[in-house]
């Protein structure tokens, strides 16, 4: 059983990078697929269906409690999470720019089994709630949002669940007879929730720039091809990855951990490595 703790700081061997100050990346390079051979990856069925979708309030609000208002929309999300992966935990800053379709005094979005530190919106500081049976974090503001653009900031920690949704703890047996961790993503249809505050739902398509800040041994891989890795003052590694194309947040994926990665081969114009347990070539 997985239990959240209350939200505490990061200590500092998860201090926030420098990386933070993120800049989109206007000529992504030639996009790297990669699979993960060799770990746990069963995947859990379970899917949620919900009621159609019904026309929200000036409020935010709308009369389907299943569905997301559609008076605000994700436009870009700009990632850095820090896993801890022998604490099987995991910290992580989200900032969202948003367009704001109508006026709004509320910001409704998808988050589970997270611990919200804080929430701010153009830079100001903003009350929240979170409803655990909807799976929703509401910002509450004080001032309500006109039509135009928004940025959302949260700072959040949450847990390397064993149930294999959302970011998820996996594990191996090395040619020593150790056991190793793995963080791994199965976001599909409706955990990438669990992994980081988000508009949850398929329609709301943006575009995700990622930052993992990694122990310098571990291979980091997520969508996007690797641009940079560097060392930050805490010794630990941040790989900030490309901007990925418009998609729906089930797509994203993340994995973090002592693997070993095979030399790129072009397939069909593609460039494919496979990410694979040490020794399992």
């Amino acid at each position: 059983m997985s239990v959240i703790e209350p939200f505490t700081r990061p200590s500092d061997s998860m201090k926030w990078s420098s990386a933070w100050a993120i800049t989109s990346t206007r000529e992504l390079p030639t996009p790297t697929t990669s699979y993960v051979a060799g770990a746990d990856t069963t995947q859990d069925a379970t899917r949620r269906r919900h009621a159609g979708t019904s026309r929200p309030s000036l409020s935010g609000v709308t009369p389907d409690p299943y569905r997301l208002p559609r008076s605000v929309a994700p436009r870009h999300y700009h990632l850095e999470l820090i896993p801890d992966l022998g604490a099987a935990t995991f910290a992580g800053r989200a900032r969202i720019d948003l367009d704001i379709r109508e006026v709004t005094d509320t910001l409704v979005l998808n988050a589970i089994e997270l611990s919200i530190a804080s929430c701010t919106v153009d830079g100001q500081s903003a009350t929240f709630s979170l409803d655990e049976e909807l799976e929703r974090l509401t910002v509450h503001l004080a001032t309500p949002l006109v039509p135009g653009a928004s940025v959302l900031d949260i700072e959040f920690t949450g847990i390397l669940n064993d149930k294999l949704r959302g970011w998820y703890r996996s594990t191996y047996t090395d040619e020593s007879g150790n056991e190793r961790v793995v963080a791994a993503t199965q976001m599909q249809a409706t955990d990438c929730r669990r992994a980081f505050p988000c508009w949850d739902e398929p329609d709301f398509k943006s575009v995700f720039s990622i930052t993992l800040v990694v122990d310098p041994g571990h291979l980091a891989v997520s969508n996007a091809p690797e641009v940079s890795s560097q060392l930050s003052g805490d010794g630990r590694r941040v790989v900030q990855f490309a901007d990925t194309m418009l998609m729906s947040t089930y797509l994203v994926a993340m994995v973090v951990g002592p693997l070993a990665v095979t030399a790129p081969v072009d397939v069909d114009g593609t460039p494919l490595r496979i990410v694979h347990i040490p020794g399992k070539e």
